[in-house]
Parts: C-alpha cells; structure tokens; sequence
C-alpha cells in the first residue's frame, strides 16, 4: 500500500474536486477507463449540497490567511495493497476512510471517494481542509496545512494506519512494507504523475526500440543485432561494386581487344569491328556503326556464295 498527499490553494479546489468525481468532460488523465466509471463509489456524508459549496461554508467558518497561495484544502491518496484478497477491498477503505476522519476531523471532510476506473490498484481520494486550533483568533481555529501535514504527520502516517488496520480486523493489509522507503520514501502526487508521463513519453518516442528489446532480451542483444545488420548492409555494397568493377573491367578489355586487332577473348570468330577508314581487311558487314572484318594478317576460310552474274568475282 502506498499513500501520499497533496496540497491545493483555492483556485484549484474546485477543478480537484471536478476531477474526482469525474464530470470533467475531457480529462487529461489516460488512465481512466469511462466503461469503469461505475464501479466508484463515495464514502464522504451527503451533507444536501454541493461539496464544493461545502468547502466555502466551512472556510468561512474558520480563519484563513487573505492570500492566494495559501493551501486550504489537502488530498490524501490510498492506494489498496497489492497483496490484499480484492473481496476485502470495500473493508480497507472503509477503514482508512474511519481511521482519517478520526484523524482530521469529519466536519473538515470535504470528500472522499474510491476510484476503480484506472488502470493498476484501487485507491481512495480523501480530501479534507486542514484545520488547527487558534487561540489568536475569534473563530478559534484556523487553515494551515504547512502545520497539520509536517514532516512528523508524514512519517507517522503509515504506521499509524497499520495500526488502526490491525487493530479492525484488516491485518492482511500490510501497509509497513518497506517498499516505500526503498522508493525513496512518500512521494507527492504530482511526482507520480510525473513518472507515469515520462514512461507514456518513453513508449511513445522509442517504439521501435521496444519492440527489439522484445525481440532480444536486453540492450547488449540489441546493439549486437544492429551491428550484424551494418556489417550485412556494407558486405552487400562491396560485393556488388565489386561485381560492377569486375563487369567495367572486362568490357575494357574486350574494347581494348577490338581497337588493337588483338584476339577478342569473347568472339567465336576473330571478327573485329573498326570506323570504316580503320577496317583493314575481308568486309563482312557493319554492326555498332562500325565495319565488320577479318583482318588481312589472320588465317581463315572464306566462302563467298551466289548465283552468277552477283559479283563474286569483282568483289573478291
């Protein structure tokens, strides 16, 4: 189980409370599930009126400093232990909702309500105005929440709810876990919320990244699997220039072969193709733009065919 609390001025009291009871029609939070919202609840009196309204007659029965950043109202958040039987889910807010009106007072309870519609454990909204005795004034008691939630009253919350636990047939709900102080003790509201954006961020922003740390397991495997994937794409590159180089290569000495009436390695036949001013040797036609011949210096047969009267003759 883990609590923590927040403090509110005036100007937010009213959109804290909106919140909890959900008639905010676009919420940030995208925890909330709207199919869920039935299975809150209220644990805070019906006292006939707003509880807004509540809170400003209540104010105004007590002192409170004229200035805008005063906190008047406090918002503690329970979350139900994760190793409690769900059955005995109404029976531990039930109770930590009798142990803290016991604790501040009902008259000062603004609201309180379980919410159920988020993902992750159930947990009780518990607002109150923190309220303290004042003999300075004529309304005897006044609004400071700096006093009534001090380090001490952080500190002695957990066990002193265990207690009251224990003591009220809930002793399976272990709050004194330690799991808060190797957390690095109580966190504020707005620092958890905090840490559930960054991780939205996180999944957002990386969501290629995490679909190869599934694939791998860790980022040892990751940064291995990528590195394969470099070293593949590069080998692929080398061996097709190479390929290109080789076929480049080739083709310039095949040229290179027909210009110098060299053997061609490629031809069947010596057959060398040249300008016509170059060609040197038995015409055989013209291919490329260029004549086809044998050259004069090389060995062959020659079979000249057609019927009489062509030119053969002539043309030899």
């Amino acid at each position: 189980m883990m609590a923590c609390a927040m403090k509110f001025s005036a100007g937010a009291v009213r959109n804290q409370l909106r919140h909890n009871r959900r008639t905010i029609e676009h919420s940030s939070n995208r925890d909330i599930d709207p199919e869920r919202l039935e299975h809150d609840y209220v644990l805070s009196p019906d006292r006939g009126m707003t509880e807004y309204d509540y809170f400003l007659q209540r104010k105004s029965e007590l002192y409170c400093y004229n200035r805008d950043d005063v906190k008047v109202m406090v918002g503690w958040i329970v979350t139900a232990p994760q190793d409690l039987d769900p059955a005995r889910y109404d029976d531990f807010f039930c109770a930590s909702y009798d142990f803290m009106v016991s604790r501040y007072g009902e008259e000062n309870v603004v609201q309180a309500i379980v919410h159920d519609d988020e993902g992750g454990q159930p947990h009780l909204h518990f607002c109150f105005i923190p309220v303290e005795e004042d003999l300075k004034h004529e309304q005897g008691y006044k609004i400071c929440a700096n006093d009534v939630l001090d380090r001490r009253e952080l500190r002695n919350f957990h066990p002193d709810l265990q207690r009251y636990l224990d003591e009220h047939g809930l002793e399976g709900a272990h709050v004194m876990t330690g799991v808060t102080k190797r957390q690095g003790g109580n966190r504020t509201v707005a620092e958890l919320k905090a840490e559930r954006e960054q991780e939205y961020q996180q999944k957002e922003e990386r969501p290629a990244l995490y679909f190869w740390r599934i694939q791998n397991g860790t980022r040892a495997s990751l940064l291995r699997g990528t590195m394969k994937q470099i070293i593949w794409i590069i080998n692929c590159y080398l061996y097709g220039a190479t390929l290109i180089l080789l076929a480049v290569l080739a083709l310039l000495v095949y040229l290179r072969g027909q210009a110098n009436h060299l053997p061609n390695p490629f031809a069947r036949r010596n057959i060398v193709y040249r300008p016509k001013e170059k060609a040197q040797g038995v015409l055989l036609g013209k291919k490329f733009g260029l004549m086809a011949y044998s050259p004069e210096q090389d060995e062959g047969h020659i079979l000249v065919m057609g019927p009489s009267g062509t030119g053969k003759t002539s043309a030899y």
